[in-house]
């Protein structure tokens, strides 16, 4: 999993990835699985997806198990991004 940047904007990226009309499916599946998560472990999970709805799920269940896992993977993990999501990443 690649290091992506944590202080890029929620709604921005999920816009991006999902669309305008995503958005509300999104923040459905994010409020389907319980208790709110924490801006930045939504943003680990959004960008983890891909733009995919059903990485998306598995990323939400994830850090509905343990959020430092989606953490670890988005922001610390050292791996390469999927082309397509290489806008996102840190610049260091």
């Amino acid at each position: 999993m690649p290091k992506y940047d944590d202080t890029l904007d929620l709604r921005r990226v999920t816009v991006e990835l999902f669309g305008d009309n995503g958005v509300n499916g999104v923040e459905r599946l994010f409020a389907a699985a319980g208790e709110p998560l924490a801006e930045r472990v939504r943003l680990a999970c959004v960008l983890l997806s891909g733009g995919d709805p059903v990485k998306l799920r598995h990323a939400i269940l994830q850090a509905r198990s343990d959020s430092r896992d989606v953490l670890y993977w988005a922001f610390y993990y050292d791996d390469a991004a999927p082309n397509a999501m290489g806008r996102y990443l840190r610049r260091s």
